[in-house]
């Protein structure tokens, strides 16, 4: 068995220029589902805001002043519509997901 030396060793472990800018769909396809996973906490939280908003709103209706009420329904709608748009699955995070899983195979 033929030893190595260290300028063999070395030439095996170096990388070059070119390997950083190639592209792996595998390692894309790794990192988009980890973004997904992380918007999908985030969704989590807010919808966790929303229930909460909600039950407030209906515990606190009779007792609550009227624009602290408007402020919390305009609140509501708002987090309502951005948790429609974000599970909706056209969000540019859904899209790159589908275009890097199709491109993977």
């Amino acid at each position: 068995m033929e030893a190595l030396n260290s300028a063999d060793v070395g030439h095996c472990q170096r990388r070059t220029e070119s390997d950083a800018h190639t592209f792996n769909p595998m390692s894309e396809l790794d990192r988009l589902k980890e973004q997904l996973v992380y918007l999908r906490l985030w969704l989590g939280v807010v919808v966790v805001a929303e229930i909460s908003l909600i039950g407030w709103l209906a515990s606190a209706v009779d007792t609550a002043p009227a624009r602290l009420l408007a402020l919390a329904i305009a609140t509501a709608l708002l987090l309502g519509l951005g948790i429609f748009s974000a599970a909706s699955p056209n969000t540019a995070a859904h899209r790159r997901h589908r275009k890097a899983r199709w491109t993977s195979l």
